[in-house]
């Protein structure tokens, strides 16, 4: 079956002039109340409802698939980690309880599924599913949604777009006739951050995305960033939240932070596109660091993008200003008083921590046994896979385990480690060349 948006161009969706919502409010829940009211979200949905009814496919219910993020948390209490439930689970509410002009609740028998799908830590440990994670950190299918492990009753898919190609995808977010996209706003050292368009990378139901989107040093066609890029064009994301209110940061921020940042903000919009774009300089970073942001401009070009601002009762509205790829987000530039207000304080990645681990994990057994190391602070009722890798790495996880113990030793023994695995890189590739020669 060939996708409906195969070889179509969706610039006009994901870029364009494109407008971010940003609401900061302590009380959470009024946080994305306003968020909702200020976007225009409903009028949003009931647009896409209203197609919907005057289709030929109105036997089925109208069926809306909220992507969130929660399969990285070793543990519940990592709540800069994991979209909140309690966010998600308030949307829901509040999509039951809309209502048209005559007064009749219009989504009271829509099917709304939140979706996730297995990763590597499934690989590293037992019993690491969608339903068992979501039950760890708080979410509850009896508040009118379903929970959706996409792993799980996935089917093969053909994506004619030269990437992807024969892959699978879950009928739930394929057949959706509205997806929401409900990210976490965390660091991430693979791409410096990971907002509302890496998050639809989980949409890739197979399991071992590690082997499968991290190809080799000689088949870079199946990156991550590609792959994510390819799964957003051929099933558009019809709107976008960032879960800012509790975020993570620094190198570890993917997956831990002992010191989680109260930003209490949500930003959302049509597009996710935008919507990262705004994130990145909310955290005071050149977007185009990201790698998926790099393929999102180079597929659909540079949005023109205005964010508005709102915090407690003042309202702000700023312009990015198109410039250069290769130009840099010049911090002595940023006021303020004037502009968007940063999230401070926040560490970002370290520089070049991006770049050594996009190429590291071209070694599939390399990066697996790196993610056995990782996997030493997880909750008990996920025990470890015990295989040869699980012994091989046990030093190491003790290693990691006393400098968790030790954080204020973390940074500097990463930047050693860090320079040393570049100078050791740099000696491959000459090595490389020369043997090439």
């Amino acid at each position: 079956m060939r996708p409906e948006n195969a070889g179509k161009d969706h610039s006009q969706i994901y870029s364009g002039n494109q407008t971010v919502y940003i609401v900061k409010n302590r009380n959470k829940q009024r946080c994305l109340e306003e968020a909702v009211d200020k976007s225009g979200f409903f009028k949003h949905l009931d647009g896409h409802y209203a197609e919907w009814k005057t289709s030929d496919n109105r036997e089925d219910p109208f069926r809306i698939a909220i992507k969130p993020n929660f399969m990285c948390p070793g543990y519940e209490t990592d709540i800069g980690v994991y979209t909140d439930p309690e966010l998600v689970e308030y949307l829901v509410e509040m999509i039951r309880g809309h209502k048209d002009d005559d007064n009749k609740l219009i989504y009271k028998d829509s099917s709304i599924s939140v979706v996730e799908s297995q990763m590597v830590w499934s690989l590293v440990r037992h019993g690491h599913t969608v339903h068992s994670v979501a039950d760890m950190v708080g979410y509850d299918s009896s508040k009118g949604y379903d929970i959706v492990d996409m792993t799980v009753g996935a089917k093969e898919f053909d994506y004619h777009d030269g990437i992807l190609n024969q892959d699978f995808i879950h009928p739930v977010w394929k057949d959706a006739h509205y997806r929401i996209s409900f990210a976490k706003n965390k660091t991430h050292y693979q791409c410096y951050y990971t907002g509302c368009m890496k998050n639809v990378y989980g949409c890739l139901p197979q399991q071992n995305k590690l082997r499968l989107y991290h190809r080799g040093l000689c088949k870079r066609d199946r990156e991550f960033d590609l792959a994510t890029i390819a799964i957003l064009d051929a099933f558009l994301v019809d709107f976008a939240f960032l879960d800012a209110y509790v975020s993570s940061d620094g190198i570890s921020g993917v997956q831990k932070d002992g010191w989680p940042k109260g930003t209490h903000t949500i930003i959302c919009g049509k597009s996710c596109f935008a919507v990262d774009w705004v994130q990145g300089a909310k955290m005071r970073l050149n977007p185009r660091k990201n790698y998926v942001i790099r393929r999102a401009l180079k597929k659909w070009g540079e949005p023109t993008v205005t964010a508005e601002e709102t915090r407690g009762r003042r309202n702000f509205v700023e312009g990015f200003p198109k410039a250069d790829h290769d130009s840099e987000w010049d911090p002595k530039k940023w006021d303020p008083g004037k502009d968007l207000e940063r999230w401070v304080p926040w560490e970002n990645v370290p520089p070049l921590i991006d770049t050594v681990t996009y190429v590291l994990q071209r070694s599939y057994l390399f990066y697996l046994a790196v993610f056995f190391v990782l996997a030493y602070r997880m909750d008990e009722r996920f025990p470890l896979v015990r295989n040869w890798l699980f012994w091989l790495t046990a030093p190491l996880r003790k290693c990691v385990e006393w400098l968790d113990l030790h954080e204020d030793l973390m940074y500097p023994i990463l930047v050693i480690a860090d320079s040393l695995l570049i100078i050791v890189l740099i000696i491959v590739l000459i090595a490389f060349g020369f043997c090439r020669s």
